[in-house]
């Protein structure tokens, strides 16, 4: 039990900027469903999720509006929401040239650019950021698949934080 209790402590903890009083909480780890048959890179089946990260003031909960968030992960690309568009109409996998089919909301995407660039965000007045994670391909690990993580970061702060898409 002090095991748990110290690493929960210990995660928290790193999220925190003490000196500047900032806090990240970044959102849980996501569960998708993946397959061997989506795992082949630039094949059109990816998982985009669409995350939200809080930025806070670490003693009142206060949420920090115009804060800089950089998210990055080395097997992800990482976008802004309004890059990733839902498909307009229907249509079979061999007519679709252009759209990824997300295996996370089981639907085709019209996706503008893609790279693996680290995104900079914005909070807003309610102290949040929102980014699309974008995984095409997850790691190999064995006979299954390993998870993809994001690292979170406050600009010109300590505060950290990481989350991960977990295949299953």
């Amino acid at each position: 039990m002090n095991a748990r209790l110290t690493i929960s402590l210990a995660l928290v903890l790193a999220a925190c900027d003490a000196e500047h009083g900032v806090a990240i909480l970044p959102p849980d780890d996501v569960e998708l469903h993946w397959d061997a048959a989506f795992n082949a890179e630039e094949d059109g089946l990816v998982g985009v999720v669409t995350v939200d990260v809080m930025v806070y003031e670490a003693l009142t909960g206060a949420p920090l509006e115009g804060v800089p968030v950089v998210l990055d992960a080395e097997l992800a690309s990482l976008l802004r929401p309004e890059a990733v568009l839902p498909a307009e109409e229907w249509c079979s996998f061999e007519l679709c040239d252009g759209l990824v089919w997300d295996s996370w909301r089981d639907r085709y995407l019209e996706i503008e650019a893609v790279d693996n660039d680290p995104v900079t965000l914005w909070t807003d007045a309610d102290g949040l950021g929102r980014a699309t994670v974008y995984v095409d391909a997850f790691p190999v690990r064995g006979e299954s698949f390993g998870p993809v993580e994001v690292a979170v970061e406050v600009v010109g702060s300590d505060a950290r934080a990481v989350f991960a898409l977990v295949p299953q």
